[in-house]
């Protein structure tokens, strides 16, 4: 893939289903350290729509936020203690959650979740409570609910919060930017690689993806060019053309434009010395140079004039497969 590995990795989040989002983020660390998630954008709880049961039913697009609404994700990192801060001298309530300017929208879904799943299963209700009580719901309260329920009273409260089931219409939205976000990464890479064969070829390197692509080109045009010999409507150029011709016209074509991507000179005696060293004709140059000049304007002519049908050219403008 041409995303990077930290877009990667939010992408895997983000993608995640609500069960695995609520698992994932139940964790003391749900990301990659050194992961960074921006505050922005700012949503405001009433951009928000739910359904009162927990099902966000309108909202504007929120991505690379894979913990917004998660209840999980919310009683955990949303209740974090301060932490000192270098330059503040003080501890501060600094982490992502207090950071993060959707935080009053992520609330008000997931504290919605909580209820829903608390109204649902009446053995959630007594967990639930007992973590309240303990603190849990106070500012930087997990640790102090945590230290007194220990391991197993969060995960009380977890698990019926990880197999609970809500839907969002902010899913659909979050597939659109990953998948416009892998096409543009694709398409940044393609033009890298584009760049650099170019670069590549003009120093006499990777010739063998080069040969190989005007090879299948050639061979395109050689169908090309013996249909239109055979068919009813030749074009009056092309009349006087032996089909014996043809392989060579092709091989010329080939010589031409190896000249161009590996920015040789484009005449007829580089074409003529070109076709020779590449072991596209055996002949002599002087008498292959005397060819070519006769060969270029017929294959630019077929690469400009209209086909016999009155349409497009005959042969068309030729991009290299691996270069395109």
């Amino acid at each position: 893939m041409a995303l990077s590995d930290r877009d990667r990795h939010v992408r895997h989040l983000d993608l995640l289903s609500y069960q695995d989002k609520s698992r994932r983020f139940r964790r003391e660390n749900p990301f990659k350290s050194g992961t960074k998630i921006s505050a922005k954008p700012q949503i405001t709880r009433d951009e928000v729509h739910t359904d009162g049961d927990g099902n966000v039913i309108g909202t504007p697009s929120i991505t690379e936020k894979p913990c917004f609404g998660i209840p999980t994700a919310w009683l955990r990192h949303a209740h974090q203690p301060p932490i000192y801060v270098k330059r503040l001298d003080q501890k501060v309530h600094n982490g992502r959650c207090d950071k993060c300017l959707a935080t009053d929208a992520c609330k008000k879904v997931a504290t919605e979740r909580i209820k829903s799943v608390a109204k649902d299963r009446p053995d959630f209700r007594g967990p639930l409570r007992k973590w309240m009580e303990a603190g849990g719901l106070e500012e930087g309260g997990f640790a102090k609910a945590f230290e007194a329920l220990g391991e197993k009273g969060w995960s009380a409260v977890c698990y019926p919060l990880d197999i609970a089931s809500f839907t969002s219409t902010n899913d659909p939205n979050v597939r659109a930017y990953w998948q416009e976000r892998e096409d543009e990464a694709a398409k940044k890479a393609r033009g890298k690689e584009r760049y650099r064969l170019r670069q590549a070829w003009k120093a006499d390197e990777d010739l063998d993806v080069l040969r190989d692509g005007l090879t299948e080109g050639a061979k395109e045009r050689e169908k090309l060019l013996h249909a239109v010999i055979k068919g009813p409507d030749t074009p009056r150029y092309l009349t006087s053309l032996p089909v014996s011709s043809i392989s060579r016209l092709c091989n010329v074509w080939w010589a031409r434009e190896f000249a161009r991507l590996t920015g040789r000179p484009i005449n007829d005696s580089q074409i003529a010395r070109v076709a020779i060293d590449q072991r596209r004709i055996d002949m002599a140059h002087s008498s292959l140079r005397q060819m070519v000049r006769k060969d270029r304007p017929r294959i630019e002519k077929l690469e400009r004039a209209a086909g016999y049908n009155g349409g497009t050219p005959i042969w068309p403008r030729f991009t290299h497969p691996a270069s395109a």
